[in-house]
């Protein structure tokens, strides 16, 4: 016969069982809210840019007018703070970087570029969530032919040639240039919230105290500055 205390030990472990499982259920279905969430943001801002162009196109034509080409060249070099306030059409938009090797680092830029704008000299990928181990390593979607990227929104990017003395440039003729608003990426994972921050300015080490950047395709712990046009990871619990 199973005495009195085994039988009180069996439930409490049933109950820890019970217990463990639900917490784990919780916090896996919590995780897939946060990149669900995290997708609806990235539809959400697709859509309304769409339905903010189709409005402007739409006053331009019950009034009979047709919209003036711009002139305006944006040239932006790597250290370059861009601090535009208000969106505005430009004949092109330029950024240049050096690439000193091959592996994943990141970039936000605030014009939507088109697969064929970097499709023969980068990779551009989404970050679709966050491996924690010495480092933070990301999950990446590679960006393939038909896509087109989100102004301000943050992604990694890796040149398919590295090259340390010369900038390889990143062009945009005809387009809208969005203000210095940089968005971020929120990924729930373990109990805790990775947020990936765009940033168009130059970010000092107080700035960036308790934060991380990308360094040799993974995110460490920033200890220099953090250049614009590039994104960093803050972690809360």
């Amino acid at each position: 016969m199973i005495s009195e205390k085994l039988q009180t030990d069996a439930l409490h472990f049933l109950d820890q069982v019970v217990s463990d499982a639900r917490s784990e259920a919780l916090k896996s279905a919590k995780e897939e809210f946060d990149k669900q969430k995290a997708q609806m943001q990235a539809d959400f801002d697709r859509q309304i840019e769409a339905e903010r162009e189709a409005s402007y196109a739409a006053g331009l034509a019950a009034a009979g007018q047709q919209e003036p080409a711009p002139t305006e060249n944006l040239v932006f070099s790597d250290g370059a703070d861009y601090t535009i306030r208000e969106a505005r059409l430009v004949a092109s938009f330029s950024y240049s970087r050096k690439f000193a090797s091959t592996k994943w680092g990141t970039i936000v830029l605030p014009i939507a570029l088109d697969y064929e704008d970097w499709a023969s000299r980068f990779e551009l990928a989404e970050i679709a969530d966050v491996t924690v181990g010495s480092s933070i390593s990301t999950v990446r979607q590679v960006l393939g032919p038909g896509s087109q990227t989100i102004p301000g929104h943050p992604y990694q990017i890796r040149a398919k040639v590295a090259n340390s003395t010369k900038p390889q440039a990143i062009t945009k003729r005809n387009c809208k240039v969005f203000p210095a608003e940089p968005g971020y990426i929120a990924i729930g994972k373990g109990g805790k919230t990775y947020r990936f921050c765009g940033t168009y300015t130059t970010m000092s080490v107080t700035d960036l105290k308790g934060k991380y950047y990308a360094s040799n395709g993974s995110f460490v712990p920033a200890k220099s500055i953090c250049k614009p046009m590039r994104v960093y990871l803050e972690i809360s619990e």
